[in-house]
């Protein structure tokens, strides 16, 4: 797992998350969806749940406009027909509330009864509720029906992403979690098509057939949850390993050469027990785990992202035909327009499921916002004019602003809330961003008929303003949560962060840490010419034990006990790079580009490093004076990596391009291209001193524009094993997807001067310095090293191996 400031998601505005990477081969979106098509079903299934809150959604907005409605429900004003604000606040108000609770008593429900029996709760509420609406002859018995069917919209839009994103494959994941909001937009288009053939019938059958046709859609689920399979992530979560298998085989297909249904099993397995282990849950969770270090920061994600849905203008969209009808427009024009609207939404859904994997959920969150910013002010702008022109622009604008939301806004923040979430708070994480959706809805439902009345503030569309200032708001919020901008003025946040990830992981990422593309790119360009150069060349700069210079092949790992397969040229700042940089006649330039790259990155690290000498109570220079690069002692390193092209055909060999092995820095930061592929990390290691990690490898996945970043041996025995140094590797190519071209990356590791002073607040370990520490971690890995090869001789009855001099084996 790693932990990531600001995934553009949060992967996946997400910020300081952990991703998960379920070790699901690498394929397309396209060749996942023809190997699952029995996945696909049940999600689309559980997504169409959604379609009854659209539903409502539109019955609640039209019903207001007919005639018929207002006839029973509504007064006389001035010579017209009107709904009371109070009632039409209340009615949308209130069915937001129900929502709310609904979602509350789902996310418990959902974990001690299963996605199963939430759905069938779900069905019998929406039933009497609709029951309810459709028998109700006032006011007040319409707003008991609309609660309790709200009630059920709270379970049916915890369930559906919840259970779409625990059966789907990682590539199909975004586009079945998007379905949600595509499903919400098309139960609107089919409520506004219904109730635009019931406009000119002035008797109560009018809105009576829109509410008696929400049934078809609880009946519907009904249905699907009797013969769905249940989630195995609950099943194996609750202990029911032999249930979820049988779900499993029900989800996918057995072919000669694979059992998909087994290995997904032991990858769920896995992934619960080390996210456990991560979390320190060992047991039941309840939602106070949701408030708890980095799954707070998960929870904060998730509900945040319904508030931007909601801050955007939804509630004032919702009310477009009732509004658009009191300032004039004929309601046979409004009800054509909000229905193409609604078409175009949900084209504009179906496209987000191909421009979210390349543009990333935060981009299109900001990108939305933008948009329909500029969209919301326009309208305003239109509204302090009383011209033709100008109503008719309001019309077009506040129907197609769907638009500019649906395929960024509407379809992303139900991506982001579905993959933020940890594995074992899932559903709870779920309910309680529902929650918010539910209150914030809720809050602007019951404000917008105020706003928009005749009898009451009658701003018309000036009150797109007020949600210009909410999108402003919005904007902040997704722009600047955690992230190393405006680091001076927001230090002691992003230091709780960064000690919650190397506590937990010892793994995350970074972004908005000031580097630009342009420069990362240029660097990766003078290290392939570096390393396209003829051997004899690259030979001119030797390796040496001072520990700079060229090498290739001969990093032997005592993880496997063999040479990597890759070349480096390693560079410092200080006095052992004499005579050691490449010439100007192989690559010009090279001397100025690269010392320009590693002062960039010493100013990101100062930056990390003053959190961690906070986060351990030292002088915020603490470290930052222990890695002084002035000094001509400064030990910190640039090294550039190729590793080589590795062949499918194996003949049984192994080929680790980087064998299991922990840094014995203070920190690492890494560079690497999207799609070259290959690293993993174990999580699992306690003491310094010992030669050890976890059990399970996961995959980095990494990011665009993003720094990972690892915890060193260094840090971890300054801290006294509070921060963890985790196991990685570059593996071995060998399952379909994976990586096996030539693959760059640039990693910068921050040593300690020789004549730093080392040892932790709780004196755990001796006081040494830099360059001891330095000795004794290679005396460690040297050791392991030539356990490693008498191990591997013993196996092979071969005699006693050949031991590498220490300088061959201790490189970083």
């Amino acid at each position: 797992m790693s932990l990531n400031i600001k995934d553009d998601d949060l992967k996946h505005g997400a910020t300081l998350e952990m991703v998960e990477d379920r070790g699901h081969p690498r394929i397309s979106a396209w060749d996942s969806a023809k190997a699952n098509p029995k996945i696909i079903l049940y999600s689309t299934c559980a997504c169409m749940s959604s379609m009854l809150w659209g539903f409502d959604i539109g019955v609640s907005s039209i019903s207001t406009a007919l005639p018929g409605f207002k006839l029973v429900f509504g007064y006389e004003y001035n010579g017209e027909l009107l709904i009371s604000a109070n009632w039409n606040a209340l009615w949308t108000a209130m069915s937001s509330l129900g929502m709310l609770l609904g979602s509350v008593v789902c996310g418990w429900l959902a974990d001690f009864w299963g996605r199963r029996a939430g759905f069938i709760v779900g069905s019998a509420l929406s039933v009497v509720g609709v029951g309810i609406e459709y028998a109700a002859a006032n006011a007040g018995t319409l707003l008991a029906g609309k609660i309790i069917n709200g009630l059920a919209l709270g379970f049916f839009l915890t369930l559906a992403p919840l259970y779409a994103s625990e059966i789907a494959p990682m590539p199909l994941r975004p586009t079945l979690t998007a379905a949600v909001n595509f499903f919400i937009n098309a139960g609107q288009m089919v409520a506004i098509g219904i109730g635009n053939t019931r406009f000119a019938n002035l008797s109560p059958s009018s809105y009576k057939v829109l509410f008696a046709a929400q049934w078809a859609f609880p009946c519907f689920v009904l249905i699907f949850s009797l013969v769905m399979p249940e989630s195995p992530w609950y099943l194996c979560r609750n202990g029911h390993e032999e249930a979820a298998e049988r779900s499993l085989q029900r989800l996918y297909s057995k072919t000669e050469n694979s059992d998909p249904a087994a290995s997904a099993l032991e990858e769920i397995k896995t992934a619960i027990t080390q996210e456990r282990v991560l979390n320190h849950l060992h047991g039941s969770s309840t939602y106070a785990d949701c408030f708890k270090g980095t799954n707070f920061r998960r929870t904060r994600i998730s509900c945040g992202m319904f508030v931007v849905q909601q801050s955007t203008g939804i509630a004032l969209y919702a009310q477009a035909l009732y509004f658009l009808g009191i300032i004039g427009l004929p309601n046979s024009l409004t009800f054509k327009l909000a229905l193409a609207g609604f078409g175009v939404a949900m084209v504009g859904n179906m496209l987000s499921w191909g421009i979210m994997s390349y543009v990333g959920r935060r981009k299109l969150i900001l990108i939305g916002i933008v948009l329909n910013c500029l969209v919301l002010m326009s309208t305003g702008i239109a509204g302090c004019f009383s011209a033709t022109a100008a109503l008719y622009y309001i019309g077009y604008t506040m129907n197609f602003a769907q638009v500019v939301y649906a395929p960024t806004i509407g379809a992303a923040s139900w991506v982001i809330c579905a993959e933020v979430s940890s594995l074992e708070l899932r559903s709870r994480t779920q309910g309680l961003a529902t929650i918010t959706n539910a209150l914030t809805s809720w809050i602007l439902n019951f404000i917008t008929p105020y706003l928009i009345n005749t009898d009451e503030a009658n701003l018309g569309a000036k009150a797109a303003f007020v949600w210009v200032g909410l999108s402003l708001l919005s904007l902040v919020w997704a722009w600047f949560e955690i992230s190393l901008r405006n680091f001076e003025t927001r230090i002691d946040e992003v230091t709780e962060q960064l000690c919650a990830a190397a506590e937990n992981v010892g793994f995350f990422a970074i972004v908005d840490h000031g580097i630009p593309q342009t420069k990362v790119d240029a660097m990766f360009s003078t290290s392939e010419a570096f390393f396209s150069l003829p051997e004899t060349a690259k030979r001119t700069v030797p390796w040496n034990p001072r520990n700079v210079g060229y090498e290739c092949r001969s990093q032997i790992r005592p993880s496997t006990g063999a040479p990597d397969q890759k070349e480096s040229y390693q560079l410092q700042f200080g006095e052992n790079m004499k005579d050691m940089w490449i010439s100007d006649q192989y690559v010009s330039g090279f001397e100025t580009k690269a010392l320009d790259f590693m002062h960039i990155l010493q100013t990101v690290s100062e930056k990390l490093m003053i959190c961690f000498a906070r986060g351990l109570g030292f002088q915020d220079d603490f470290f930052v004076k222990a890695h002084d690069i002035s000094k001509p002692n400064c030990q910190s390193v640039l090294r550039l990596l190729h590793y080589f092209e590795t062949p499918k055909s194996n003949d049984g060999k192994t080929y680790h391009r980087a064998g299991a092995h922990a840094d014995w820095d203070l920190l690492t930061l890494l560079f690497q291209r999207g799609d070259q592929c290959g690293l993993e990390i174990c999580p699992g290691r306690e003491v310094v001193t010992d030669w050890a990690s976890g059990e399970a490898w996961t995959k980095v996945i990494f990011e665009p524009g993003s720094i990972i970043c690892n915890i060193g041996d260094l840090l971890m025995s300054w801290s006294d094993d509070r921060f963890k140094s985790t196991f990685h590797r570059v593996k071995a190519p060998e399952e379909d997807g994976d990586y096996y071209g030539e693959r760059y990356s640039i990693a910068f590791f921050n040593q300690p001067c020789k004549d730093a002073l080392i040892q932790g607040p709780k004196k755990k370990y001796p006081l040494v310095t830099g360059e001891q520490f330095t000795a004794n971690a290679m005396e460690l890995q040297y050791k392991k090293l030539k356990q490693t090869l008498a191990e591997q001789s013993t196996d092979e009855a071969v005699g006693q191996p050949e031991t590498p001099e220490m300088s061959e084996v201790l490189e970083v």
